[in-house]
């Protein structure tokens, strides 16, 4: 077997079981996306560190990157080695995502209306728009008051596209011909 089939076959098995894993303990899933944002926010603020310091010497750096890139890092850090930063972190994102979700509904719901003011009918796309965004306000009313609902919604997304591209890593995985 190739290095190429033996590797798409683990990940693609490691993907489908983790997101099996994660289906049913939604509470670890939303848990490790936190840890896994702080370890983006780490590697984000290296990278933006090692360019500002790079492009210093040329005078094109920008003090308000390295202040972003500081505050990152220290946002990382806080996320990845601090339990009380994860938890407060879970708890405003929750809320952020339900208030856009919310926000997001009334703004489909008001062009979709307004739409169908201007255009004097309501046509496929309006309609579809109006119950898109009346969708998106439930949602976003709900998710306010039950932020736990939201976040089993986003686990079990995660965990649903992790098993959908484990199989479909696997499956290619599979298909390779063997050199």
């Amino acid at each position: 077997m190739n290095a190429a089939k033996v590797v798409s076959i683990i990940v693609g098995i490691l993907m489908t079981i983790a997101g099996i894993v994660f289906l049913f303990q939604p509470g670890t899933t939303f848990r490790t996306l936190i840890l896994i944002l702080g370890i983006v926010l780490i590697f984000s603020s290296v990278t933006s560190l090692v360019n500002y310091f790079s492009v210093r010497h040329s005078g094109h750096s920008n003090v308000w990157t390295l202040i972003a890139a500081i505050l990152s890092l220290i946002a990382g850090i806080l996320l990845i080695s601090n339990h009380f930063a994860r938890f407060f972190t879970e708890i405003v994102l929750l809320y952020a995502l339900a208030i856009g979700i919310l926000v997001r509904g009334i703004l489909f719901t008001a062009e979709a209306i307004t739409t169908k003011g201007i255009n004097g009918g309501m046509s496929l796309s309006t309609s579809t728009m109006l119950v898109i965004g009346l969708l998106m306000l439930v949602a976003g009313i709900i998710f306010l008051f039950a932020p736990g609902a939201l976040m089993t919604f986003i686990s079990v997304a995660v965990s649903l596209l992790l098993i959908m591209g484990g199989v479909g890593i696997l499956a290619g995985g599979i298909s390779l011909p063997t050199m």
